[in-house]
């Protein structure tokens, strides 16, 4: 008789564990295996997404004020459209640069009107 009560309590035990709930950050460490392994997949992903411009990022953020010098100065808004404006550089002889829309697509067409002539 106390091996079966023993047996129960043993029983009753490991089914309240089974039972107990986790949270949503325990279940997700669980899921990767821990959180060194949930950084060396996320962090790159998070990077990759800012750097692919998806659904406007990483323009958003060049297009904050206080970055506004390392934008020029890295001349990431030639690449990204900051405040819906691109920017051109020429270098050297002229040294200058110029801004234009950044939705603007570049027409082959016009060039190849031009070179007809």
């Amino acid at each position: 008789a106390a091996e079966a009560a023993a047996e129960g309590k043993r029983s009753a035990g490991s089914a309240s564990m089974s039972g107990a709930q986790i949270g949503p950050w325990d279940f997700l460490m669980a899921l990767y295996g821990g959180p060194r392994r949930f950084a060396l997949v996320n962090i790159p992903a998070a990077l990759l997404l800012l750097v692919s411009d998806l659904f406007g990022g990483m323009r958003t953020l060049l297009s904050l004020e206080p970055l506004q010098p390392l934008v020029r100065q890295f001349r990431l808004d030639g690449i990204y459209a900051v405040r819906g404006l691109k920017r051109h550089y020429i270098d050297a002889p002229l040294s200058c640069t110029f801004t234009y829309p950044g939705d603007w697509a570049y027409d082959p067409s016009v060039e190849m009107a031009r070179s007809q002539r």
